[in-house]
């Protein structure tokens, strides 16, 4: 029998089916019932054509939905996806079948199937075999989930994970977890592959997934770990401190500074900064804790070799900087219709993630930024990751991001958007960021032009998108689209 994520947890459902696989303020959702409901999505998704020749894209906010809809599709051997507007232009991958719950807007012009409560176990559905001879997928190499880039340089491209290759990930993110014992909580979108891959290793680990934000009622539920990007975690804890602490914290998306990674230390107790990507998973993660009162930070291998190279192909030595190469059996083999992007990502069995990074002290991975984030303005290197947090180190900014100021006459200027938590006070704001930014690198480094927008174009991970932000700033600003 092939492996399978669905089988996995209706063999997990049937040795703990009364441990408790998700809990929310208003239910409590064990093992067995999960699979009963994960098979009544089978049935309804079979009654609609949907197996092995199908692609199915979801659109919702609702976690248990999105959990069953991704180990239903497994069951039936279709290809899973969230719905993305950037997905309808890669003719490759056009859905053939759109869910959504009722909360979801859906898409216009798209023949959504509402996922209702006639999808429950109440409504009589489910098989008459308990899952047992449900088809799966057509063979390992069957493609079974389609995931996206970062997009955080451009528009997301596309990748397709077979079955095998889905498998193999989530197996490996299971040593995150101590099998029926972490408790997890996330803060990334219930549909983005942060959150899914982690749901399904924690349930596969017949660990429970608690479904709140509200700290009071984690800490109630006895929550271990919180995963979340840099930036939700900032937004979601503001001022407040957790006390007693949350065991962990795993942080990914973007890296974390040395400032935050101290203050999230007096609400985790240990705070894991995660380095990796959808072509690979994780890769590397630097852990740090307290010891007295000192912030120590360790590097750790995630079951990937990684090397930073010289431009001549040399290995770097502690506190060179290079390029990173990435290899791992959980890799992507390349993206969709994209071939001179495959070629650039992925030599000769390397992933190249076009980051800048430096080997530190006790096998740290300092990642600088990414290399196209370093611009020459007229003769001086800046990097514009460095600028990004000077920016969003000012009290007052909830994130920032720099640019190449897109007029073409000034090509040597930078220019930022500001997201501010109160819009009344936004000029004295962006003056505080001025000045921060002119102290440390200079008026020729600091952004001649900042403008405040109520929010920044994102990932799915809640990274600023760079070039949507400069788009959005070229049309706000009316300078000519045309500009490079």
């Amino acid at each position: 029998m092939q492996a399978n994520i669905a089988l996995d947890l209706r063999a997990r459902a049937a040795a703990t089916p009364d441990l408790p696989a998700l809990i929310a303020a208003d239910l409590t959702l064990p093992f067995g019932k999960l699979w009963q409901l994960v098979d009544c999505f089978a049935c309804r998704m079979a009654e609609a054509g949907i197996d092995q020749h199908a692609r199915v894209a979801l659109e919702t906010t609702d976690r248990i939905v999105a959990i069953c809809t991704m180990f239903a599709s497994a069951l039936v051997g279709a290809e899973f996806v969230t719905l993305d507007p950037h997905l309808m232009q890669v003719p490759a991958l056009r859905p053939t079948h759109f869910l959504r719950s009722p909360e979801a807007a859906g898409m216009p012009g798209m023949p959504f199937l509402v996922l209702d409560e006639t999808w429950s176990p109440r409504s009589g559905s489910g098989s008459t075999h308990g899952g047992a001879s449900w088809s799966g997928y057509a063979g390992p190499d069957a493609a079974a989930w389609i995931v996206q880039s970062s997009g955080t340089t451009g528009r997301p491209k596309f990748m397709r994970l077979s079955q095998a290759l889905v498998h193999r990930r989530v197996h490996a993110v299971m040593s995150e977890f101590e099998p029926q014992r972490t408790r997890m909580a996330a803060l990334f979108h219930s549909g983005s592959r942060p959150f899914l891959i982690r749901a399904a290793a924690a349930l596969l680990s017949g660990c429970a997934i608690v479904d709140s934000m509200d700290i009071d009622f984690l800490q109630s539920q006895d929550v271990t770990l919180l995963c979340a990007s840099p930036r939700q975690v900032r937004e979601w804890l503001g001022n407040r401190r957790i006390d007693p602490p949350i065991a962990r914290l795993q942080c990914s998306g973007a890296k974390l500074s040395a400032e935050e990674t101290r203050r999230l230390l007096d609400s985790f107790t240990v705070v894991e900064d995660v380095y990796g990507s959808s072509e690979t998973i994780k890769a590397h993660v630097n852990i740090s804790r307290l010891e007295g009162r000192a912030v120590v930070t360790r590097g750790q291998p995630a079951g990937a070799e990684i090397q930073i190279l010289h431009e001549n192909g040399q290995p770097c030595i502690e506190g060179e900087i290079g390029t990173v190469h990435i290899r791992t059996a959980c890799m992507a083999s390349g993206y969709v219709d994209d071939d001179a992007a495959t070629a650039r990502s992925f030599r000769d069995g390397w992933f190249l993630p076009g980051d800048l990074a430096t080997w530190g002290p006790d096998g740290r991975l300092d990642v600088i930024g990414r290399a196209n984030d370093v611009v020459n303005l007229g003769g001086r290197k800046v990097s514009l990751t460095d600028v990004d947090q000077l920016l969003a180190a000012v009290p007052g900014v909830v994130q920032a991001v720099a640019f190449r100021h897109p007029a073409e006459d000034r090509q040597d200027e930078l220019a930022a958007l500001l997201q501010v938590h109160d819009i009344a006070t936004a000029d004295a704001i962006v003056a505080r960021a001025r000045v921060s930014c002119v102290q440390v690198l200079g008026p020729d480094s600091t952004p001649r032009e900042i403008m405040v927008v109520a929010a920044l174009p994102l990932t799915a991970d809640g990274v600023p998108r760079r070039s949507a932000c400069r788009e959005f700033y070229l049309k706000a600003a009316g300078v000519g689209l045309d500009a490079p």
